[in-house]
């Protein structure tokens, strides 16, 4: 547990699935309530990956990724301050509102071929795939309604 309700847990395993191939796997996942008013975070992430030796000179690599990002209020529109620069409202204010939010979705795959021709000529080719897939809420705002320090008009 850390500040502001943040929790999160992470797990890794590495080793050798066989004698010429090397695996890793990991999770990471991670949420919590921000400072800002209606701000909040949740984080997934999924690692799996393949290293093959090919030769002494030659080793192909296959990892694949998965994010899955939501952050709800993320989209600052700052703090008001006065013509001096304090602070009207506490660092707490947002002018999001409790539905924004901005999500993202994404998946990578990658294949990366490393071969030593000698000691001064290498090789590294790779090749990779990515789509991700985004999403977004927000309200502008267009000022404080009239009479009112607290309330934004949108």
């Amino acid at each position: 547990m850390g500040n502001y309700n943040q929790i999160g847990c992470n797990f890794e395993s590495t080793g050798v699935a066989s004698g010429s191939v090397a695996y890793r796997i990991a999770f990471n996942t991670e949420r919590g309530k921000l400072f800002r008013d209606h701000a909040y975070e949740s984080n997934q992430e999924f690692a799996f990956g393949l290293l093959c030796k090919l030769s002494d000179h030659s080793d192909l690599n296959f990892t694949f990724n998965y994010v899955d990002q939501e952050l709800g209020g993320h989209l600052l529109g700052g703090v008001p301050v006065d013509e001096d620069g304090n602070f009207i409202l506490p660092i707490s204010f947002n002018t999001n509102e409790p539905a924004d939010f901005q999500n993202m979705d994404a998946k990578v795959l990658q294949s990366i071929l490393n071969h030593s021709f000698n000691d001064s000529l290498r090789m590294r080719m790779g090749i990779r795939y990515l789509t991700n897939k985004r999403s977004q809420q927000y309200h502008e705002p267009r000022g404080f309604i009239t009479g009112s320090i607290t309330t934004m008009e949108r």
